[in-house]
């Protein structure tokens, strides 16, 4: 099996974008070396907390998720392009990650 080929596993640390703080998720230093030396093979995270942590991934592929939703849990609003991938290939992330809300009113925006 080659690199290309291989499995592989991506750690998700985007969710405060949408979320908020989230329990297990307050030291972002602490899950990302947890995480590699668990074997992750890239995390998925905002480009403050890749930004901040850059020290610690490097030598990872970083995902970044370019946009976030303005909203509380409670009360879902709408999405909205932070970044571009421009931005990410500059910064040297591996991929982005964006996501397309079918059915909402926002639909055609985030896709």
């Amino acid at each position: 099996m080659t690199d290309q080929t291989r499995p592989r596993l991506i750690v998700a640390m985007d969710h405060a974008l949408e979320m908020g703080p989230v329990v297990g998720l307050e030291d972002p230093g602490r899950v990302i070396t947890q995480a590699i030396a668990a074997g992750a093979d890239g995390i998925l995270t905002s480009p403050g907390i890749a930004k901040r942590y850059r020290g610690l991934l490097s030598g990872t592929r970083v995902y970044l998720r370019l946009d976030v939703q303005a909203s509380t849990r409670e009360m879902p609003g709408e999405m909205r392009l932070l970044y571009s991938a421009e931005y990410a290939a500059a910064v040297g992330a591996t991929g982005v990650a964006c996501m397309g809300y079918i059915g909402s009113e926002w639909e055609l925006d985030t896709l």
